[in-house]
């Protein structure tokens, strides 16, 4: 039971030993924004009504700011901590390095759920999937296929940031554990709710109630969602959550080195 306890551990191994709640907190405002969104744009042209807003606008514009703004900051406190709290200088090898380990093993391997889920949900070919595959592989996908840059610089989001830091009650809220659990979860979700929606839309897209979209919408909402929890999850549990170890691959080297390593002779008797 303890085994299963901590298998089920959904809050986030952070290398500082330091957590603070009210980051994951943004980073459920930031990737519920962008899910939402792709939710939105998902059901364009289906139900019984129109969109209200085309989805070619530029609402996950703010949520993809939050992250920007996020990561800034995180990337940003081992350095000032040193010339600020002259705290130990950081060691740029280690620095990368574990910024290699962390993000890209659940990079890679979201690959091939995506292209299982497209191929299901879509029928696309792997002949077709591939030079996305190898754009994506190599990061030059946005110069090929273009995407919007997204801004780095706003206003108005800063008040959301003081809220969640002094706010009593957004400070409250962003500390809730549900928040932050799936707040930490944030790269798997990003990495895969895409796919995920379009994948279970293609199933419950032709269920709704009356003719109002925004009735179309929440049904929908409420069948896929889980889906992407569920999914995501087991993903974070599975392949992100261990990466957050930064002692992950040499303990899975000496793993399987102790698998591979020829068993001492029995003294025979």
């Amino acid at each position: 039971m303890l085994r299963a306890h901590g298998m089920l551990n959904f809050r986030r191994i952070t290398t500082q030993k330091k957590f603070i709640p009210q980051i994951d907190g943004l980073r459920f405002v930031a990737i519920a924004s962008v899910v939402l969104f792709h939710l939105y744009s998902a059901l364009e042209g289906r139900g019984a009504t129109r969109v209200p807003i085309p989805s070619d606008h530029d609402l996950p514009k703010p949520g993809v700011e939050l992250f920007f703004a996020i990561s800034g900051f995180i990337l940003g406190v081992p350095f000032a901590s040193h010339y600020i709290l002259s705290a130990p200088k950081v060691r740029l090898k280690q620095y990368f390095l574990r910024r290699l380990t962390r993000l890209e093993p659940p990079y890679f391997l979201s690959f091939p759920l995506w292209m299982a889920l497209q191929w299901v949900a879509a029928g696309r070919s792997f002949s077709d999937m591939l030079p996305h595959l190898l754009s994506h592989a190599v990061y030059i996908y946005n110069f090929i296929y273009s995407a919007f840059p997204g801004a780095v610089n706003t206003v108005m989001i800063v008040v959301l940031y003081l809220a969640a830091f002094r706010g009593r009650i957004c400070s409250a809220l962003f500390s809730h554990s549900l928040i932050t659990d799936i707040g930490g979860m944030c790269y798997s979700i990003y990495l895969l709710h895409f796919p995920i929606i379009y994948a279970v839309k293609h199933i419950t897209a032709f269920w709704h109630i009356g003719s109002n979209f925004w009735v179309y919408c929440t049904l929908q909402a409420v069948l896929i969602l889980p889906c992407v929890l569920l999914v995501c999850g087991a993903f974070f549990l599975l392949i992100e959550r261990p990466c957050m170890d930064r002692e992950w691959p040499k303990k899975l080297w000496n793993h399987f080195h102790a698998l591979l390593a020829p068993r001492a002779e029995q003294p025979q008797s």
